[in-house]
């Protein structure tokens, strides 16, 4: 018999972007810029539905979206977080 409850996950990618790195709060990565304050919002939404898809094929229905932080900090008192992605809860149809 399976789980009554499962969990899925997933972390969407920082956005790329092609403005000039800014000091503290953006990296470089093989040649390219990405922003760490920002996530691909387009990626996240298609990950996220995915999901929610594949849950539903599986026979169970999405009760809960807890969503995964990640931040930094910049200088002694400057800080953010963004969420990247999301532990995504499942309950099995009786």
């Amino acid at each position: 018999m399976a789980d009554r409850f499962v969990t899925s996950w997933f972390l969407a990618p920082l956005k790329q972007s092609d403005a000039p790195l800014r000091k503290g709060l953006a990296r470089v990565t093989g040649g390219e810029a990405y922003d760490n304050s920002l996530v691909d919002m387009d990626e996240y939404a298609d990950m996220l539905a995915d999901q929610y898809n594949e849950l539903d094929k599986e026979g169970y229905d999405v009760v809960n979206v807890v969503p995964i932080e990640s931040g930094q900090q910049v200088g002694a008192t400057l800080g953010y977080s963004i969420t990247q992605g999301a532990v995504v809860v499942g309950k099995r149809r009786d």
